[in-house]
């Protein structure tokens, strides 16, 4: 379980911010694609990805929501 879990801890999960005319900020959360080993480990537990969260446009620098 260990090794499954340091496995499953490189994938990473990033906002990128991209900056919109009238200070709107466009921010899409994105995740690593799963390398080899990881792939395999989700098949063989049956596990899929869900899919990257629909992109959202920020008016200020409340990120949080």
């Amino acid at each position: 379980p260990r090794a499954m879990l340091e496995k499953f801890g490189r994938m990473e999960l990033i906002d990128v911010h991209l900056p919109l005319d009238g200070g709107q900020t466009l921010v899409l959360t994105r995740r690593t694609q799963p390398h080899l080993d990881q792939r395999l480990l989700l098949r063989g537990l049956g596990w899929e990805l869900p899919e990257d969260a629909p992109p959202r446009i920020t008016e200020d620098l409340d990120l949080a929501t």
